[in-house]
């Protein structure tokens, strides 16, 4: 991407000249590396890349073409913006063409201020969308710093620019300076762009590397919608493979799927007792285990709707708590003062599931109680021979009634018949005047 002098060239094929004749083994002056060509596949998508060099690009007619992505420079390190980049980010984007962004990598420059300026110009210019290309670091000069200095930069770029954006970043460097430079092979797992301008199909790759993405191949393009020559890519596989490895780029990690749902289980429980003293049990949810379950007691009704006593099985129930895991399930209601009326009465309970309003019958029942009304006799009131309660006893005196002065009610003489107090008394004075 950077254009040499004529005198660099010159220099470049005097070195290789050299190289080839080797030195003494153990020379630290030299250093020895494998330079391998590796093929591409039979179907190539062609592309482009841009900067300010291009000056403004038709980017329809680039896509006329049949350029179906392009790179375009963001800037040359921190100091060098390229002025062209927003207008070609969206020029790209509007003709149909896969658009990437590159920056110049200045190894001697922050390499956190460079890539947060690669961040910040993305954003501005619209932002990374998903069906863009990841950005691009190129790196082909070490400005001075050692291999081991030059790849703790560029782990700086390379983790900021994918944690910004959630994408693995691409690689652009060449054999010729990447082995020189003596870089590791820990690299391997980011996608390689690589130059190599040559008429070979088969272009020179970075000893680690065995395979390439995109291959810049000449730097003497002629396009049409881009004045003078522009730089002239391929991309290995088809037009469906080059947007299949843009969706493979991202690092964002797809949350597993839902375990497949369990079986969903009824409450269950226990109607334990029913008695003049109250209606008693338990209650649970098996899928919310510690939840309070609500409950409806139904008394001479069928089990269903909503005629009912509710209530809650949430007391506290110590006999339960290592059979069920948890302890507050019982309930324990009174009889309803209703049913306090001598008659047999039937109770059955229905617990309500805790995540719907699924009603399940609880075991035990149906069960029966008769219970009286509080302070009445014990004897049925059906009963002849049993006496009537005091407020339903009749009175023949005239003058009782509730409400009346005097005295109320009468007494009961031998068998049980009853006169008026009234005749009591005058039956009273009748004999002591016979006796005196």
């Amino acid at each position: 991407m950077s254009r040499w002098p004529t005198y660099r060239v010159l220099l470049c094929w005097i070195w290789l000249a050299l190289s080839g004749c080797g030195g003494e083994e153990g020379d630290p002056g030299w250093r020895s590396f494998a330079v391998h060509t590796v093929c591409g596949g039979s179907t190539t998508v062609k592309g482009i890349d841009v900067s300010k060099y291009q000056a403004t690009v038709d980017w329809q007619a680039v896509k006329g073409a049949g350029v179906e992505f392009a790179f375009a420079r963001v800037s040359d390190g921190v100091n060098n913006p390229d002025a062209y980049f927003a207008g070609n980010w969206t020029g790209m984007q509007q003709a149909g063409i896969i658009r990437g962004a590159y920056q110049y990598f200045r190894p001697a420059q922050d390499p956190q201020a460079q890539a947060q300026l690669l961040i910040q110009a993305i954003q501005n210019a619209g932002g990374l969308d998903p069906k863009d290309l990841p950005p691009v670091i190129d790196v082909e000069t070490s400005s001075g710093v050692s291999g081991s200095a030059l790849a703790a930069k560029m782990d700086v770029w390379l983790n900021a620019v994918e944690q910004a954006f959630n994408r693995k970043p691409i690689i652009y460097s060449g054999s010729y300076f990447w082995d020189s430079a003596g870089l590791s092979s820990s690299y391997t797992s980011y996608p390689l762009w690589v130059p190599n301008y040559t008429e070979n199909p088969c272009p020179k790759l970075p000893s680690p590397w065995s395979e390439w993405k995109f291959w810049q191949h000449s730097d003497k393009g002629s396009v049409a919608g881009v004045g003078g020559n522009v730089d002239l890519n391929k991309f290995n596989g088809t037009l469906s493979e080059l947007q299949a490895f843009v969706v493979s780029t991202s690092t964002v990690t797809e949350p597993p799927p839902p375990p497949p749902p369990s079986e969903k289980q009824p409450p269950k429980g226990q109607l334990e007792g029913a008695s003049c003293q109250g209606i008693r049990g338990w209650a649970q949810d098996p899928d919310n285990p510690t939840a309070a379950v609500h409950v409806r007691i139904y008394v001479d009704q069928p089990p269903s709707g909503t005629i009912g006593v509710a209530t809650d099985a949430n007391r506290d129930r110590p006999d339960l708590c290592s059979t069920l895991g948890s302890c507050k399930h019982g309930f324990d209601v009174p009889i309803p003062p209703r049913f306090l009326d001598g008659q047999p009465h039937q109770v059955q309970v229905v617990a309500i599931d805790t995540n719907s309003p699924d009603e399940s019958l609880l075991e035990g029942g149906p069960r029966t109680f008769t219970c009286g009304v509080p302070g009445a006799p014990s004897t049925p009131p059906d009963n002849p021979s049993a006496p009537e309660p005091p407020s339903q006893w009749p009175s023949t005196d005239p003058g009782s009634g509730p409400g009346a002065p005097g005295l109320q009610g009468g007494c009961s003489v031998g068998g049980g018949a009853r006169f008026p107090t009234s005749a009591l008394l005058a039956l009273l004075l009748l004999l002591l005047r016979r006796r005196g």
